[in-house]
């Protein structure tokens, strides 16, 4: 099924995808591709879907790093060993995202088979719903750097609950290494490599069978997180200075009840208040009038909202009513030239995100992850169940992956908040195995009780008509009622 609505969506005309927002050139142009000479200026970006691309010399204006790269580079091998066309056809990288994805889900529909009957059952379905998705296959058909994110945390979540399943040197590689690509995949996944990095070294304090791996899982530890670090130190002032004007002057400045006071704090000129709302790529904004920077960074909003919390919250609350969907309100999906408007957005193989989008506020969204967090953490210290290890870190990866876009790109978090909508996929995936799972337990208590009913009073009809003689116990005196109190 995945992969006939996948090639549906991606392959056939008029082709779905993503309109381009502004990033596609850091992937074109280290590989020589440009636009046709027919569609130039503002036609570029936000309407539609372009699929031919011309050749042009290859350059890097920014230095800039991606495991994407490694995608775009084998969809171009493709197109040089089995086309003979002049011009790139997108659909090429689409076919190899669509592979790779067929792949990975294959390995996680086989990791899916380990749980019981209903669970097993569940997940598939919902899996299914999930992955086929047009919000996020519409990523593969693009020059942006998320599907090599939504497929790297695939594989990262099928690695892991067989890592933890099973915890073998050959499980804990892959799992190692579909999170190096993970925290290479895009300069606000960097964080990933530290936070997977503090699970390896952990896993074998609190995993008995993990500390015959201890120096495997220590090595583990050093490649993501040190993939994490090359990410973050890609990243130059053209990549991290625009976020870092958005989420003050669109985000900080938006929920502030004091402008001025907080500029200061961030080490901004307070008068730059002025320039509120206004964003990095407009002529006139804080930075061209001088106040920006300042001694403004990251580490410091970080701080800043650590000290406020009254400000986090309201971030937080704004952010969540306005992302739950995963669909880009102002990214057209369909292909140039099928007569479609600007924008205009694909409505087929929709099914799963208006459910995630129902998750529209932080009482729904924050107490689910709360309330399932909060129940794998007592599973995990009372019955030590190895799986409610693996929950407990993909919640921290969704809260981490929500946190990073809300706070650190105060105008684009819509866009960037993709991963977090597949993580808390596969956090409600994984609650709704564990209820159906429990579901099935509870109906099948009657059932039990029945059977054991049954069992009982055929033994007591046995009895009365002269079963076997010297056989006495104190069934020989139940009676019926007895019987039935007893299966109760």
């Amino acid at each position: 099924m995945v992969a006939a609505i996948g090639s549906y969506v991606l392959l056939a005309p008029p082709v779905i995808g993503l309109a381009n927002q502004g990033d596609f050139a850091r992937l074109m142009t280290p590989f020589g591709l440009t636009y046709p000479p027919n569609v130039v200026g503002d036609d570029r970006f936000w309407c539609f879907t372009d699929v031919a691309f011309d050749f042009t010399a290859p350059h890097i204006s920014d230095p800039y790093f991606s495991s994407q790269m490694l995608f775009v580079a084998a969809a171009l091998a493709l197109h040089r060993l089995v086309s003979k066309s002049p011009w790139f056809d997108i659909r090429w990288l689409a076919l190899v995202h669509l592979t790779a994805l067929l792949v990975v889900f294959w390995k996680l529909a086989g990791t899916l088979q380990n749980a019981t009957e209903y669970g097993r059952t569940t997940g598939l379905v919902l899996a299914t719903l999930m992955v086929a998705d047009v919000g996020y296959l519409a990523y593969f058909n693009t020059f942006y750097a998320e599907p090599s994110a939504i497929l790297s945390a695939m594989a990262l979540v099928a690695f892991l609950f067989d890592a933890l399943r099973q915890p073998r040197p050959g499980n804990v590689c892959l799992l190692a290494g579909s999170a190096a690509v993970l925290a290479t995949s895009k300069l606000q996944y960097a964080p990933f490599g530290l936070l997977m990095g503090l699970f390896f070294i952990a896993i074998p304090f609190l995993r008995r069978e993990w500390r015959p791996l201890r120096a495997l899982a220590i090595a583990a530890a050093a490649l993501v997180a040190g993939a994490g670090i090359l990410t973050a130190f890609t990243a130059r002032g053209g990549l991290a200075s625009p976020p870092l004007y958005a989420t003050i002057f669109t985000g900080v400045l938006l929920d502030s009840d004091d402008p001025r006071r907080d500029l200061a704090e961030l080490g901004i000129d307070p008068r730059a208040e002025a320039y509120k709302g206004s964003t990095p790529f407009e002529p006139h904004n804080a930075e061209t009038a001088g106040y920006f920077p300042g001694h403004c960074t990251f580490r410091r909003i970080l701080k800043f909202y650590l000290v406020h919390p009254v400000s986090l919250f309201r971030r937080t609350s704004r952010v969540i009513r306005s992302v739950m969907s995963n669909r880009p309100h102002m990214l057209g999906n369909f292909q140039r030239g099928y007569g479609y408007s600007c924008g205009e957005k694909a409505k087929c193989f929709s099914m799963w995100d208006p459910i995630r989008a129902r998750f529209n506020s932080l009482p729904l969204a924050g107490g689910f992850f709360l309330v399932t967090a909060a129940m794998a953490l007592l599973f995990a210290i009372r019955n030590g169940s190895a799986y409610s290890y693996g929950y407990l870190l993909l919640a921290a990866m969704a809260g981490t992956s929500f946190y990073v876009a809300a706070l650190g790109d105060g105008a684009d978090y819509r866009k960037h908040m993709v991963l977090f909508h597949f993580l808390f996929d596969c956090a409600f995936c994984i609650a709704a195995m564990f209820v159906a799972d429990q579901g099935r337990r509870f109906l099948s208590r009657p059932q039990a009780a029945g059977s054991l009913r049954g069992r009982l009073l055929a033994r007591l009809a046995h009895k009365r008509n002269g079963g076997e003689a010297g056989v006495a116990n104190s069934a020989d005196s139940w009676t019926t009622e007895e019987v039935n109190g007893l299966s109760a």
